[in-house]
């Protein structure tokens, strides 16, 4: 009887510890502090829209807390720092059209063509407390869109600047650059425990 009692009880605790669930990973604390190289984008991207953009990534990787700087200074566990740049971007124009001597003296001057980006991202993980870098990741990623863009120019042909450039390719290539590096440091902060 005893014997028996004894599988019971383990068969019964085996049974509890299978239908318990996974301890779940507790998410890294992080405060992103920039996005060097945004320039490099021009008007389609803004330093404020890239870090948009990875702290929706952070986030919906799930391993990431996200702490906004504010509220990280003078905290006893500093979040580890969070450093982003753009470290790649090409493009390549297609065939498109470009028309000029839209008005008067001052006349207008509108596009459209093709453009295929590359662009590349770089995360860098680093201790809150000795900005040691702890981790890298970098996400590389091409798209192609059609570019559209609207200047003004004299009545020689000559820019006088104003010209603004519209690429949706652009973001498209960010937001999947961006989402291969967290995934990439996702990764490697597990290996930092």
């Amino acid at each position: 009887m005893h014997e028996l009692t004894r599988r019971h009880w383990l068969a019964a605790t085996a049974a509890i510890l299978i239908a318990l669930p996974a301890q779940a990973a507790t998410p890294l604390r992080v405060t992103v502090v920039g996005f060097g190289a945004s320039s490099l984008l021009g008007s389609s991207a803004t330093e404020e829209s890239l870090v948009a953009l990875l702290i929706e990534e952070l986030l919906a990787s799930g391993g990431f807390a996200v702490i906004e700087a504010e509220d990280a200074a003078g905290d006893a566990d500093p979040p580890r720092l969070l450093r982003a740049s753009v470290t790649k971007f090409e493009t390549k124009g297609g065939a498109g059209l470009d028309i000029g001597g839209l008005g008067g003296a001052l006349g207008g001057r509108a596009g459209v063509g093709n453009e295929r980006i590359e662009l590349a991202v770089s995360l860098r993980l680093l201790d809150g407390a000795t900005k040691q870098v702890l981790a890298l990741a970098t996400g590389t990623a091409q798209a192609s869109g059609r570019t559209l863009k609207a200047g003004i120019e004299d009545d020689d042909g000559r820019g006088l600047g104003g010209e603004r450039k519209r690429n949706p390719a652009i973001e498209q290539a960010c937001r999947a650059a961006i989402h291969q590096a967290v995934e990439k440091l996702a990764a490697a902060a597990q290996k930092l425990g």
